[in-house]
């Protein structure tokens, strides 16, 4: 072989037209890149909306959670449970209440309404606790209140309510109405089973409505326990320690309750703010802020009196729920800022292939 055949050629690669290498750009880099931003962009989009629908069904029960909330009927009952447990568990009745040798119930309906005043900022009109086997009996009733049956009376109506209502004669029925209309009037009744609360208005003295609930105290070892009834008036509650009650309430974690006065509407749909808290508004039932209302002290005579009614454009007392919902893509897909460094170092690396072809500064290759 010659040394000429053993000579290698450099030959410089052929210079790429112009078009050709835009093409390539778009085809490899501008493209593909395009196609993540966009299919990117919807996955956030999606999570996003699916976020927003969660959490929208979400403060829906949460709003009819604060809805059933404001009614005083849930408020008192929580109330009274608690106020069982207390005199079971952990107030000094507890002593009286298991007493073998003396079974006074002197102060006992007191020290009950006490706790409901004290813990609760509830004032019974009337606590009647009777001791099913010694038949003793203790009353307390408010110094203004309108409702104040005598003890024999009180011990009537409880054992009335203890036994069985259809082993009691003629003459015990007859007395025991009598006693009731007596002291609640006919637009009253006593609840008809145990653990149940009755409300209903009451027209004696100033008009008023009145919630009776009574109940057995449950003792460990089955026998006879203790009789309460317990009385509360409407007048007595004010609106905003009941709102104060449903707003302190949640039913589901990472919600927050509110109010706020609104322009009136026929609906509200789901508010965004650009903090990214989903919010939702309903009326206040006027069930609720009638209260008061016997007394002139409800949210329309108020609005009546300060002028506030008659104001355009009307505003009502709103329930607000709210939540953090998905604010931005950011919080939904934590990696996104990467996602797009690296999808801008991708797409500046193709044109800087680019540039290096339009400048001829690849190397040559080498042909045998």
């Amino acid at each position: 072989m010659t040394s000429d055949n053993n000579k290698r050629k450099l030959i410089a690669p052929a210079q790429t037209s112009l078009a050709r290498l835009i093409f390539f750009w778009l085809l490899v880099f501008a493209v593909p890149i395009a196609t993540c931003k966009i299919a990117l962009s919807i996955y956030c989009e999606s999570s996003v909306q699916e976020a927003i629908l969660r959490d929208s069904e979400k403060l829906k029960l949460e709003s009819e959670s604060f809805s059933f909330d404001l009614k005083i009927e849930n408020m008192l009952m929580e109330a009274i449970a608690d106020a069982k447990n207390a005199l079971i568990k952990e107030t000094e009745a507890l002593a009286a209440l298991n007493a073998v040798n003396n079974e006074d119930l002197t102060g006992l309906s007191k020290t009950v309404s006490l706790y409901f005043s004290e813990k609760h900022q509830l004032n019974p009109e009337l606590c009647i606790i009777s001791n099913s086997s010694s038949k003793q009996i203790d009353t307390f009733f408010r110094p203004e209140s309108v409702i104040k049956p005598g003890k024999k009376s009180a011990e009537i109506l409880l054992s009335h309510l203890d036994q069985n209502k259809s082993s009691s004669s003629d003459v015990q029925k007859k007395r025991y109405h009598q006693i009731v209309t007596s002291i609640f009037g006919n637009l009253l009744d006593l609840p008809e089973r145990p653990g149940l609360i009755r409300s209903g208005f009451f027209a004696k003295g100033n008009r008023d409505r009145l919630f009776i609930y009574y109940d057995h105290l449950p003792q460990k070892d089955k026998k006879p326990g203790m009789t309460f009834l317990l009385v509360f008036s409407e007048n007595s509650i004010r609106l905003r320690h009941l709102l104060k009650y449903a707003r302190k309430r949640q039913a589901f974690p990472g919600t927050r309750r509110s109010f706020a006065m609104l322009s009136t509407a026929p609906d509200r749909d789901f508010v965004i703010n650009k903090n990214g808290r989903i919010s939702f508004a309903v009326p206040i039932s006027p069930t609720t802020l009638r209260v008061g209302s016997h007394i002139g002290n409800s949210w329309y005579d108020t609005a009546n009196r300060d002028g506030s009614a008659r104001q355009k454009p009307s505003k009502l007392p709103f329930t607000i729920v709210s939540a953090d919902s998905g604010r931005l893509a950011v919080s939904l897909v934590p990696y996104l800022p990467f996602l797009h460094i690296a999808m801008m170092i991708f797409l500046f690396l193709g044109l800087a292939i680019v540039k290096q072809a339009l400048s001829g500064n690849f190397a040559a290759s080498t042909l045998q």
